[in-house]
């Protein structure tokens, strides 16, 4: 639940509480239950009254931040900042490439009471705080914008056991590819813990990489499209396997591995929204072809111009 960037509150209704008198048991009461995520407060209040009978408040315990161990476990905190259509947007790169997830985790945990940094030639300062109260202000024009700090990933009791049984039966090859893991990431990425598969980060309409896509995408159309988004999947696993395939394809017409050789091209797939988060975690399932786009019959076909591929 704190994990989701989206929510204000968790609303628990009919929550019943008993009480004892004279050592018998008397009659429950019916409450509601308030949790506000950011402000982290309780709040209970009778179901029939309406009153607030309690407000107490709460504290969330977690892991070590990231950046502040190599712990697998460590959390991975996520920073946000709410867009005027409502959506919470993730911080990505600064003018200079700085990742400024990173940057604003450290200045949190510094204790800095506030953070400057500029984006597409706008200069903002960040005003940090452990309470509800962090924004985010344009120094040039004043405009304010709220910012959130979230966990990115809950691990379950499974989840930890996993990992435990994973690094016992491995150890050194845990070890190496902690050391090792990312070097031939792309170099424009967010940064990523080395346990998380993958990660999906939002990208600025501001950025070349936002604009890049939003030109290719509505070039693939005959009539005009609007862009609500666009998000940049970050799976090493999955990137990993892709060079090497180019590469050995690269190898099999060529007699070299040079990338130059190989056609590279880009496409787009269109799907149902329910099968988005398997398809980031573990690519096309190409056993299941034909369910969307088979007015050329079933196979992959690109989106938009309707071309077999």
């Amino acid at each position: 639940m704190y994990c989701d960037e989206t929510l204000e509150k968790s609303l628990n209704t009919g929550i019943y509480k008993s009480f004892e008198r004279d050592e018998l048991l008397h009659a429950q009461e019916t409450y509601d239950v308030d949790i506000w995520l950011d402000d982290k407060t309780l709040i209970i209040q009778n179901s029939k009254l309406a009153k607030v009978k309690s407000r107490k408040k709460l504290r969330r315990l977690s892991t070590e931040s990231y950046v502040n161990s190599n712990n697998p476990l460590a959390t991975k905190w996520i920073w946000y900042w709410q867009h005027q259509s409502g959506f919470w947007r993730m911080y990505d790169k600064d003018d200079t490439g700085k990742d400024l997830q990173e940057s604003l985790e450290k200045a949190f945990w510094n204790k800095q009471k506030d953070f400057k940094f500029r984006i597409s030639n706008h200069d903002y300062i960040l005003t940090l705080d452990s309470s509800s109260s962090m924004s985010q202000k344009n120094i040039n024009y004043g405009a304010k914008k709220r910012v959130r700090r979230r966990p990115g990933k809950f691990f379950s009791k499974d989840d930890i056991s996993q990992l435990k049984r994973s690094q016992r039966a491995f150890p050194a090859h845990n070890q190496q590819e902690g050391n090792t893991r990312g070097t031939d990431k792309p170099s424009h990425w967010s940064h990523m813990q080395s346990t998380t598969p993958y990660q999906r980060v939002q990208l600025s309409p501001t950025t070349d990489e936002f604009k890049e896509i939003e030109e290719l995408f509505k070039n693939s159309f005959k009539w005009s499209v609007e862009i609500l988004a666009i998000e940049r999947v970050q799976n090493p696993y999955e990137w990993e396997k892709y060079q090497r395939k180019k590469k050995n394809m690269a190898a099999a017409h060529t007699g070299s591995a040079e990338e130059r050789f190989v056609n590279e091209m880009r496409l787009f797939h269109g799907t149902n929204p329910d099968v988005v988060e398997a398809i980031c975690k573990q690519n096309f399932d190409w056993r299941v072809n034909g369910k969307n786009g088979t007015a050329y019959g079933q196979g992959r076909v690109r989106q938009g111009r309707q071309q077999k591929v």
